[in-house]
């Protein structure tokens, strides 16, 4: 089973996603990082141009035992007062770091519930920390929103400008650090598809002081196996690095480009690399893409069951709206994704939304007509 994260590589200091996936094995209680097949790289703002992984690289996340640092640089604290390392002493914690707009995060949520509810009683507590990915990640009402959609309960610490981030030196969303109930980081866990092996650790930890944990309860269930698309970006600081932009036009920076439609040969043969093709007039911010008028179309070419949009309204104003087809006709409402209503998509906030669900994994064409263009879209992600 594959684990999946994205992740921002330290040595040279850019954010990254593996173009094939980050396969995971969990070997006794270390986990091996396998990056295969090499990285898409995008760049941070403000830091230097960043250097491709090659491909195969391993780290080695073993079984720690080192002070945990504490929060640092927290704006906003939800559903708590502020916190500390020094005041969950007492207590098994886990540490979350994530961001509401990435789908490794939000799929990681259902078993994290799980767990809070099975062991809070036993002196297990979770901190999500919250270190956004785009700018309107930073919002606290957005945050708060997302918060109160997904039902966290825990305390949810908003690291704005990546302090707490730095000072575990941390590179992955999703990644889970381990506490016990000395204030020591003693597990880590990056990515998708960990659930068993931490329901373990939190076990082993709370059993250590000789609390009675009864047996666990059944985890949800996830399904990780098989190979699909990348993310793809569309904003020019990560799209030009990661020549996600098939159209020969290519990127003009934050001025309008008119793109020519790719012929359907050009679609198909690109087959599910992660590219995407836009028609029509658009307009290339650093993070995400906006149309210039209606009819605009974004087309991709993807492999995976589902398929997930990151997008919102570009102004105040009215929703921007965008009409999705796959492989030519309208999406059938059983494998519409939650984010559509009769084949449409209304953005009336920034979010990630769920635009196909099918039975099982395949090749296929996502077509985006913009019907209202108030539209801002920075990336698409696939399960």
């Amino acid at each position: 089973m594959g684990k999946r994260a994205r992740k921002v590589q330290r040595s040279a200091p850019a954010q990254r996603r593996p173009r094939h996936g980050i396969d995971f094995r969990v070997l006794g209680i270390a986990v091996l990082v396998l990056g295969a097949g090499g990285f898409a790289a995008s760049k941070l703002s403000g830091l230097t141009k960043p250097v491709l992984d090659t491909a195969h690289q391993a780290q080695v996340h073993s079984q720690e035992n080192y002070a945990a640092p504490d929060f640092a640089g927290i704006s906003t604290w939800i559903n708590s007062p502020p916190l500390t390392v020094a005041s969950l002493q007492g207590h098994v914690t886990l540490v979350d770091f994530w961001t509401y707009s990435c789908v490794n995060c939000i799929r990681t949520l259902p078993y994290l519930r799980s767990f809070y509810s099975q062991y809070h009683r036993l002196g297990f507590d979770i901190v999500g920390v919250h270190t956004p990915e785009f700018t309107f990640e930073k919002d606290p009402s957005n945050v708060r929103a997302a918060v109160k959609e997904h039902q966290i309960p825990w305390p949810v610490a908003m690291d704005n400008e990546m302090a707490t981030w730095s000072a575990y030196k941390n590179q992955y969303w999703p990644h889970v650090y381990l506490l016990d109930a000395n204030g020591h980081v003693r597990y880590d866990f990056i990515g998708e598809g960990n659930d068993i092996a931490i329901q373990a650790a939190i076990r082993t930890l709370l059993a250590a002081p000789g609390v009675r944990v009864p047996s666990a309860a059944p985890l949800p269930s996830q399904d990780l196996s098989g190979d699909m698309t990348p993310e793809i970006y569309l904003g020019y600081e990560r799209g030009e690095y990661s020549q996600s932009l098939a159209n020969s036009e290519g990127y003009t920076h934050d001025r309008p480009v008119t793109y020519a439609e790719p012929s359907p040969q050009a679609v198909q043969a690109a087959g599910s690399r992660g590219v995407f093709w836009l028609s029509g007039g658009w307009r290339a911010s650093r993070e995400h893409v906006t149309p210039v008028g209606a009819g605009a179309e974004i087309i991709l070419n993807f492999s995976a069951s589902d398929a997930y949009i990151v997008a919102g309204p570009a102004a105040d104003g009215s929703p921007g709206v965008l009409d999705a087809q796959l492989d030519g006709s309208p999406i059938p409402p059983a494998e519409q994704g939650g984010g559509l209503h009769d084949g449409r998509l209304s953005l009336r906030f920034r979010d990630l939304y769920h635009l196909v669900h099918l039975a099982t994994p395949g090749q296929h064409v996502l077509t985006l007509t913009v019907s209202n263009p108030n539209v801002a879209v920075y990336t698409f992600t696939f399960g």
